[in-house]
């Protein structure tokens, strides 16, 4: 399935930019509309790099920890009349994993003056991610469970009685519409050169990374971060054979190095040189966090949004064969509503890696 060329359609890129990318022409409409995301009360629309789009919802927090909050991933493929695709998960008010209810839960309808028949949910097994679960509705039933979120006024997670969770409220349907428009077929979209142009796949095989050696930090990667802040930890990793990346956490924020091995001198590696991330807008943003997973050899980077934590965006790349950083995750959320990223929608992921 095709993707837009990484480094237009991420969120933001980490420089140096591939080959290309400044020659590269103006984004039509409707690839910068695909890009954005949409919000509406409780619910926020982002379509991905495949052209799924995706609607996920939840209430604001109520101040009391220990209370349930049902999260609602809302998607449904791109061919023509396809069925609706519904998952669960569910969190407390501090945004911590909470199993889900039991099979006699039900979603009850509030605001009507004649109440419609409760709705059970019908969840499957979870799905995905161990640590952050999701619980499927049943294909059959998925369209029930949208219908009543379009429709009712309110909505409301019981259990026999119990209230559970509030659920989303907003106009889902202005967002429902707006799904079936992004997802129409490409060739009414956008021109068949402009798709040679824009779209391509991207297959990463990502270098297995290893830690570098215990080194002194050098002098200067060591003053990348403002005087009032101070580097409090850095980490350092080989992350191929001839590349050494280095991470430097300041008191606010973080800053990236690459070193490139000396060709012929063995060990010895050149320059630190800064790999920044800048916007599409341009300048450079300094992630507010950055840290290497060397289970998976990925890099995550953090960008808060207005000093939250529980939105923005949350970025993840792996160095690839082709002696790059690649883009393997873009996820964001606008709302801040103490939801883990892992919960945040897709907005661009490669055809593999």
């Amino acid at each position: 399935m095709n993707s837009f060329r990484l480094w237009l359609i991420a969120l933001l890129c980490l420089a140096p930019l591939p080959a290309g990318a400044q020659e590269a022409g103006v984004m039509p409409s409707y690839l910068q509309d695909l890009d954005k995301a949409y919000s509406a009360g409780d619910w926020v629309l982002q379509c991905d790099s495949s052209r799924i789009c995706r609607i996920v919802g939840v209430v604001k927090q109520s101040g009391r920890g220990t209370d349930m909050r049902a999260i609602v991933t809302i998607s449904r493929g791109i061919e023509k009349n396809a069925r609706y695709y519904v998952r669960f998960a569910f969190i407390d008010d501090n945004g911590f994993v909470l199993p889900p209810p039991g099979e006699t839960a039900r979603l009850y309808a509030l605001g009507r003056p004649k109440m419609p028949p409760p709705l059970p949910l019908h969840l499957g097994a979870a799905e995905g991610d161990a640590l952050y679960p999701h619980y499927r509705v049943g294909s059959e039933h998925g369209w029930r469970i949208v219908s009543a979120l379009q429709r009712w006024p309110g909505v409301v997670l019981r259990n026999r009685g119990t209230l559970l969770s509030r659920m989303p409220r907003g106009d889902l349907d202005q967002l429902l519409r707006r799904m079936d428009t992004m997802q129409e077929p490409l060739s009414s979209k956008i021109s068949a050169l402009q798709e040679a142009e824009w779209m391509q796949e991207y297959n990463h095989i990502v270098v297995r990374a290893r830690p570098a050696p215990r080194l002194p930090l050098p002098a200067d990667i060591g003053q990348s971060c403002a005087k009032r802040d101070g580097v409090t930890s850095h980490e350092a990793w080989e992350v191929d054979r001839s590349h050494r990346l280095w991470i430097i956490h300041c008191a606010r924020g973080a800053h990236m190095f690459m070193q490139e091995a000396r060709p012929g001198a063995a060990g010895e590696y050149g320059t630190p040189v800064p790999f920044d991330i800048r916007p599409r807008g341009g300048g450079i943003r300094v992630a507010d966090d950055a840290h290497f997973l060397p289970e998976r050899s990925v890099l995550q980077l953090t960008l808060a949004r207005r000093g939250r934590w529980d939105c923005g965006a949350r970025m993840q790349y792996g160095f690839t064969t082709k002696g790059g950083f690649g883009v393997l995750e873009d996820r964001r959320m606008p709302l801040c509503r103490g939801i883990p990223p892992a919960y945040w929608p897709m907005a661009w992921a490669p055809t593999s890696w």
